[in-house]
């Protein structure tokens, strides 16, 4: 007989009543108010394993088929599928924020005013140091890469406005 337990895609979100969420498949299960304590103490245990005796049995199939309660290898199964399906995961593009430096308010820009506290930091850029070392370590991650006829690769120079560093310098 195979073993059943909690998949690790499983979280509890609430407490009363116990509501689980499954992070791979994306659905909400609301748990019974008579298998919500024994559950409960499932999480919180470190093996995560399902005594099926003490589950109703619909309750059971329910929360099988909301791949809340797993045979030992679906987890593993589930995760190989969806690496086959994204391929092997690529480092392709480097974004070098050099500078926070900006005279300009520009509504796209992720450092504008409504968006992010940089602009208050004005006087912070990135040191020649700190790319070289970033662009190096772009170089190492994207060796292995494969590349195929959709494959491409970046390195972005963003952030404030970088003539602003050569009026200071």
């Amino acid at each position: 007989m195979q073993e059943h337990k909690l998949s690790i895609f499983a979280h509890i979100i609430e407490r009363n009543p116990l509501t689980v969420w499954h992070s791979l498949n994306f659905k909400k299960v609301i748990v019974d108010s008579k298998t919500a304590p024994y559950l409960g103490k499932v999480f919180s245990s470190q093996t995560k394993t399902i005594n099926t005796s003490k589950i109703d049995e619909k309750v059971l199939s329910y929360l099988k088929e909301e791949g809340v309660i797993i045979e030992e290898e679906e987890d593993e199964e589930l995760i190989n599928e969806v690496r086959k399906q994204v391929g092997v995961p690529q480092v392709q593009s480097l974004f070098l924020i050099i500078t926070r430096k900006c005279n300009l308010d520009c509504i796209y820009c992720f450092y504008n005013k409504e968006n992010s506290q940089s602009l208050a930091k004005r006087s912070e850029s990135m040191s020649k140091e700190i790319a070289f070392q970033a662009i190096d370590t772009f170089s190492e991650l994207t060796r292995e890469n494969v590349i195929t006829s959709e494959y491409w690769q970046a390195i972005t120079f963003y952030g404030g406005e970088p003539l602003l560093l050569t009026l200071n310098n």
